[in-house]
């Protein structure tokens, strides 16, 4: 065990924080975050990380990695994205996906802290482009406890997979609770 991971299962014991279970053994998957309701969600999803030994990759738009905050940023698993190309971002980010060994994406699937009416789809075409499953993971303020589901394949349809996301997300309690849209798409056919 290394000191960094150690130091983090510390500090995850001291705030009474347990990892439920690991993380998939699983060299590339987009991992969904969620919810994502507070600026603390970083702080622990790091923890766990360091913790569980699984570097993650977190897209963040560019102009968060400019001098002097770029080193440490791509220190923490960042990978800066365009906004301003969107179509872009899903190629972009499936090509990096396919060219390393190992590659878990982070992605808060609502896009924000606050409360949206549907989840954004772009894990969904990531996943699928660069050919990865999708496995799901929470942090539950009220029970104080971090968990990740079985790696899902990406082939499904989305309608199953959202089904999936919401019987995996049903007694989850973010920070503030109030800001967990539900989970859907925006109507459309993937």
């Amino acid at each position: 065990m290394s000191i960094k991971s150690k130091l983090s299962s510390l500090t995850l014991n001291f705030f009474s924080w347990k990892v439920k279970n690991s993380p998939p053994i699983t060299s590339k998957y987009v991992l969904i975050a969620a919810p994502h309701t507070s600026n603390w969600d970083f702080l622990l999803m790091l923890l766990t990380s360091y913790k569980t030994n699984v570097p993650l990759k977190w897209m963040g738009k560019k102009s968060l990695f400019k001098w002097p905050f770029s080193s440490l940023m791509i220190a923490l698993g960042g990978v800066p994205i365009n906004r301003d190309k969107r179509g872009s971002v899903v190629s972009v980010t499936a090509t990096k996906i396919m060219n390393a060994s190992k590659f878990v994406l982070v992605v808060p699937p609502e896009g924000t802290r606050s409360k949206t009416e549907f989840w954004k789809s772009g894990f969904l075409y990531i996943a699928r482009e660069s050919k990865i499953p999708i496995v799901f993971s929470y942090l539950d303020y009220k029970k104080k406890e971090i968990g990740f589901s079985a790696p899902i394949n990406q082939t499904l349809h989305s309608k199953k997979i959202i089904e999936i996301a919401d019987t995996f997300y049903k007694n989850v309690t973010g920070l503030y609770p109030e800001n967990f849209g539900p989970i859907k798409f925006k109507e459309k056919n993937y």
